[in-house]
């Protein structure tokens, strides 16, 4: 990646925190990650870097797809990452409604 893409995209992206803050932080972190989405699609040659967050674990994730068939050449975090944080994230909530 070229160096301003580079500062472009560290621009776009800092200062932004994990989702776990609530529904605010993650308005927040999917405007940002909507942004650089906006700024690969005007840049991609042959694939595209879709960032999404996932609502069950609260995290980025970035999917790697080949344009042309649509094939996900990389997820990443990994869906089986996905599924631990989220029964993370669902565990720490029944602990919480246990302790009030």
């Amino acid at each position: 990646m070229a160096p301003a893409a580079q500062r472009a995209l560290a621009g776009l992206t800092q200062g932004i925190q994990p989702a776990s803050g609530g529904q605010g932080r993650l308005y927040a972190l999917q405007a940002a990650a909507d942004a650089v989405n906006a700024y690969i699609r005007s840049t991609q040659v042959n694939f595209s870097i879709r960032f999404e967050v996932d609502e069950r674990s609260g995290l980025m994730v970035a999917l790697i797809r080949n344009v042309d068939t649509g094939e996900v050449l990389k997820q990443i975090p990994s869906e089986t990452l996905l599924n631990s944080a989220a029964r993370v994230r669902q565990a720490s909530g029944i602990f919480a409604d246990l302790a009030t």
